[in-house]
Formats: C-alpha cells, structure tokens, sequence
C-alpha cells in the first residue's frame, strides 16, 4: 500500500511539474518493488509448506510444549528467488532436553522431511544450541574432503590434539570406520566416561555408530553399525540324534545371528539355564519357539511349561518334546516330576550306580514363569489344608532345580515379559548365565540383565535382541524366524514347518493323570477334593487323545492298560465300550447337558437320563434336573445346588452328532 501510495504521488507530482521522466519512473519503480514482494511472498509460503512440518515435529522434541518457529530456523536455501533446499537447521532446545538421543531424533526428523542426512555441525551445550547441515558425501580420492575433516576434528576434540585418527572410507566415499590412537587411558577404563565418547559420536557423525575399545593399546575403533535383515528363517541341521555325551556337550543352540553376521546360541553344558526376557509383541514367544525346534532336531527330552496356555498348542505330538503343560495343576506336577528326576540322579551319583554323563539331558522350556507364579499362588489358596506349608512347595522347588539341577544334566529355558527383581535377585539370577533380552527394558531391568542401564533400554523391531555371545558379551542380534504350527498354514510356513520338524522320536508324548474327587465315605453324598498333594504326585502315563481317555485323569488310556500298570498306574475298566457312553467323570451340576447319564441314587446305583436342566424358580443358586430312570422309564426330577459335584456318563461324540 505504501508502495502504491508513493507511486501516485510521484505520477501527481511529475504531472504538476511536468516532470515526464518522474511521471513514468515513479510507478515503473513501484511496480517492480510489488512484483518482487509478490514473489518473495510466494516463495516464503512455499518455503512454510515445506518446513512447517518439520518445525512442528522437532518443537516437541526440543522440549516445547508448542510447536513455535522461534526454536527451529531454516536458512541457507540454495535458491535466492526460488523455493531451493534448506542448508542449515539451528535449534534452541529446554535444558532439560540436552539428551544425545534428542539430537539422533532431529536428524531423523530432518531426514524424513527432507530425504538427505544431516550432520551436527555445532553444538553449544551451554547456549543449548544445535546446528545442523546436510552431509556431505565423501569423494574417495579426496582426502581433505569436508565429511573426512570433520570426523578427524571430532575425534581431535574428544581425544585431544596429541591422539590421531584414521579415517576409512567404502567405495562410494562415505566415512564407515575410525580408528583412534589416544593417551586417555586411565579415563576410558571408566565405562561411564566410555559411554559418554559413544555417545558423542554417535550424535556428532551421520549413522548409528558403535565402538571396539582396547584399553591396553589405547585405542578404540568407531564403526557404522550394520543393519539387521528384516527376517532370517530358522534352518537346521541334519538331525543329530546321537545320544552320546560327548555330542551334548558340545551342543549349540544357534537361533539368532548378530550384526556381523555370526551365529550365536545357547550352550546347555556350558551356561545351564537361559533365560529370555521381552514384552508382548517383542518376539519372545517366537524365540523360546525356535529353542523348542533346535532342541528337537538335536535329540534333547523336552517339557515346556505354557504359562499363557495356547502359545505351544502347536508342538503337541512334536518329535522330543515329551510334555506341553497347559493346566494349572500339569505345571505344579511337572516341576514336581523333574525335581525328582533330579533327586533320583543325585542318588543314583552318591550311591555309585551312576555318572552325570549316563543320563540325558532334559531341557524344560517356562514360559511366562511370572504369571505361572501368581496362578500358582491363587490355586494354591484355594486348595490349602491344615498344616500344608504358607507357600506352594513348588516355587522353593523351583529354586532348587535352578541350583542344583546342572549337575544331573537338567536344564531351565525360563521366558519373562519383564526382569523383576524378585527373580533374577541373588543366587537365581547368576544361575541364568544365558541371556537375551528383546524390545524395550527400564533402566532398573538392564541393569538386572546387563549389569548396565544404558544396555537394552531403545526400543527395537520385534525379533531383534540384545545377547550374550560367545565372548560374554551382550550383541545386537536377529533371531530365527520360525512359523507356529498352529497358527501358520500357508503353503510357505507348511514347507517351513516340515524342513525344521525331526523325523525321529526319542521321547514319546506323555501327559499327567489328573486327579479326582473321589467319595467321603463318612459323609453321605460328599466328595473329597483333590489336594494339593494329589496334584503333585499325579501319575505320568501316555498320552491318548481326548476321546479316549476314562475316568481318573486326562491320560488313562484303554489300549495301553499294559503299560500303565507297568508303570504302576491304575488301571480302570469300566466296561462301557460298547454302551455308546464315555466312563464316568465328576462335574458341577450346572455343567450337565441334555443327553448326559447321571447317577441319580449313589446308594442304590440309580442312573437316568437327563431330559432337562434348568435353574430353579424359587432358589437361583438351584439347578433342577429332570431325568428318566434307565431301568424302569418313570422320569423324576430333582433340585440340588448349582456347584455341587454329580457322577455322570457324557455320550461319545458321534452320539452326539447323531
């Protein structure tokens, strides 16, 4: 408006004067002053589209709580007139926010917003200030290029002027690795002060860096930290089923490949137990899995302990792995059943009878241990009797087999979603000497790990993990993808399946008879619950599928009365084979369907047929059963309470289709 306001006056005055040259020049001169305005307004607003973005972002990131331009400048754009490319990013940041993963952030920001790397080219710490530049790319024959001066400049500055740096650079130009002669040693013995340097780096020079440190020569070695595939499938070996011991102890679990390409595994006979933590969505379900598989294929007797219930429903029937327990009281006895695996080898070894190398080796795989602990604890109350111990005698055995189980060549694979201090306190945690850790760890959690709050606490991709190598060091790792059997069924994961599924079986499946209420012969009607002493001791014996198995336990099998009594189990002939009705079971009286045979007079053997259940009009906490007596036809009913335990006859399945 001034501009157009000028321009007239000049024409009015030139006009008055006739003064032609002031006439045409002062509106010539205007006009050009608004189309250049008008173009440096597009350019600006075009400018704005571009990085507003990007001030928005990394406003948050600088500690604002709301985006402002004041925190991030934009300048030195390659076109005067023209919208060009941004060449300089300065930062003011909270002071608060002086965080080496802050600045990783911004460069982030920029590169996703831009499509170029950035570099920090400045960063005053007391002014909390950060200049960003795009990076410049290496010329391989150009030794004094911009990138390679400046990574030699942050080493000069980080190790003082009297250390000197080797700049080594790939094909294409770009700075890979710095080796770095020094005189810091006595500072860099300390891993804080090493820390803080990796830190440096890591912000200072484009990529995500990592060290090699030799403190007896004094020098350390930076290097761009490779980049993990995506995927790597699980593949094994021939089958090595050879039984010896010679071949277990030098056994390797290879399931993970770290950044260098090589593999890493668990060695049983070297570190005893394992242990993985990692929380939902990391990939820990899908490791213990892959274990599960290379256990397999190298002949190991395998129990898996599946605290979520339906993460292992997929390895049932698969060759060696002898026992999936599912079921609250099939884990208590499974813990049970190996502590006295080991009692009797420790006997069999005082006595004389034996070495540890005569037995073979068992690994049980525990799944979610925390949550088996609390379900344990629950269950626990609920069956308590007067003078049973406080706690479930379970977890103390539990402790023990982490102690003393090495030694009769039994062997923990324990899942957590998190490291709580409970469990890798003390004595349990030093028995764990295997370890890997996926996803994201508090601070307090790496420590427990690691020995280190700066080790597993960024988040990373499901599958990659932190791990204990060969060295005992913890490595950046991807572990073997394997499909699950129950859950995968393209044509992919089938064939999959079948490379890494065993053809021969060592160990049969198995499974536990679980125990019944069984009558109180002292009261009328009554049933005795099972005891937390039932459970532990519950028979191990065959396994059958559901459909065939009797009263008295999930693995009573018909066709194998044999070798269940070899076994000292007993064995129960109902001798309703041909009846059309499975044996008898108990059941709440809420549970009875239509169809069902039940023992209506226990006294008497009185069954019937039930016709209908309903819940009782005048008592709600009443199940009224109506039924048809077997023998004679004449129907009855009768109203007992909803939980109350009854004998009954289920029909067989295809009865029921029928």
């Amino acid at each position: 408006m001034v501009l157009l306001a000028a321009s007239v006056i000049g024409w009015g005055i030139g006009a008055l004067m006739q003064d032609g040259l002031l006439a045409v020049g002062a509106p010539t001169i205007a006009g050009v002053l608004l189309l250049g305005i008008a173009a440096l307004s597009i350019r600006n607003r075009a400018r704005r589209e571009i990085t507003d973005p990007m001030v928005r972002a990394m406003s948050l990131e600088l500690g604002a709580t709301m985006p402002t331009r004041t925190l991030v400048r934009l300048d030195r754009w390659t076109k005067r007139w023209g919208v060009g490319e941004v060449q300089r990013i300065v930062c003011s940041y909270a002071s608060q926010k002086d965080d080496p993963r802050m600045i990783a952030n911004l460069r982030d920001i920029a590169l996703k917003r831009t499509g170029v790397s950035w570099e920090v080219t400045s960063h005053d710490s007391r002014r909390c200030r950060v200049v960003l530049e795009p990076t410049a790319v290496l010329d391989a024959n150009d030794p004094f290029s911009k990138a390679r001066r400046r990574a030699e400049a942050v080493m000069g500055k980080l190790f003082g002027e009297s250390s000197q740096a080797k700049v080594v650079c790939d094909d294409k130009g770009v700075v890979t690795r710095v080796v770095v002669a020094h005189d810091r040693g006595p500072n860099v013995t300390l891993e804080g002060y090493r820390k803080r340097l990796e830190n440096v780096v890591d912000a200072m020079l484009p990529g995500s860096w990592r060290s090699r440190w030799d403190l007896e020569t004094d020098k350390v070695t930076f290097e761009l930290r490779p980049v993990l595939p995506k995927i790597i499938n699980l593949e094994v070996d021939e089958e090595e089923l050879d039984p010896t011991y010679e071949t277990y102890a030098n056994a390797v679990l290879e399931v993970a490949t770290d950044e260098d390409a090589g593999l890493i595994g668990w060695r049983p006979k070297h570190d005893a137990h394992a242990l993985i933590v990692g929380g939902t969505g990391s990939g820990k379900t899908k490791a213990e899995q892959a274990f599960v598989c290379k256990l397999a294929n190298q002949g190991f007797r395998i129990w898996i302990l599946d605290g979520k219930r339906i993460e292992f429903l997929g390895f049932g029937g698969w060759p060696n792995v002898e026992i999936i327990a599912s079921s609250i009281g099939d884990q208590i006895r499974m813990i049970h059943a190996a502590h006295d695996l080991m009692e009797e080898r420790y006997d069999m070894i005082e006595n004389g009878q034996a070495v540890a190398s005569d037995f073979e080796p068992l690994v049980m795989v525990i799944d979610e241990y925390t949550t088996f602990r609390d379900r344990v604890r629950d269950f626990y109350r609920g069956i308590k009797q007067k003078g049973d111990p406080p706690q479930p005698p379970v977890l103390a055995l539990m402790a023990n087999l982490m102690r003393l189980a090495r030694t009769a060549m039994i062997h923990i694979l324990m899942g957590l979603q998190r490291p709580d201090a409970e469990i890798l306190g003390g004595e349990m945690r030093d028995n764990m000497a295997w370890r890997m850790s996926m996803g994201r760890l508090s601070p307090q959690g790496a420590v427990m790990m690691w020995d280190s709050p700066a080790i597993g606490v960024v988040r990373t991709p499901p599958g990659q993990a932190m791990v204990i190598n060969r060295s005992g060091e913890p490595v950046r790792a991807k572990v073997h993808f394997v499909p699950d059997p129950s859950k995968d069924f393209d044509d992919g994961s089938k064939a999959h399946i079948e490379r890494v599924r065993p053809s021969t079986t060592r160990y049969p499946r198995k499974m536990f008879r679980t125990p019944v209420a069984v009558p109180d012969l002292d009261g009328e009607g009554l049933l005795i619950e099972p005891t937390y002493g039932d459970y532990a001791t519950a028979p191990i014996v065959p396994w059958a599928p559901r459909s065939e198995r009797v009263a008295g336990g999930p693995a009573v099998v018909r066709s194998a009365a044999a070798e269940i009594e070899a076994e000292g189990a007993e064995f129960v002939d109902t001798g309703t084979e041909d009846d059309g009705y499975t044996a008898e079971e108990s059941a709440r009286a809420a549970e009875i369907s239509v169809g069902d045979l039940v023992l209506a007079d226990p006294d008497l053997g009185v069954w019937g047929v039930v016709v209908s259940v309903e819940v009782d009009l005048v008592d709600e906490d009443q199940t009224v059963i109506s039924f048809a007596d077997v023998d004679t036809g004449d129907e009855e009913f009768m109203s007992i309470e909803s939980g109350e335990l009854l004998t009954l006859r289920r029909p067989h399945l295809e009865v029921q289709a029928a």
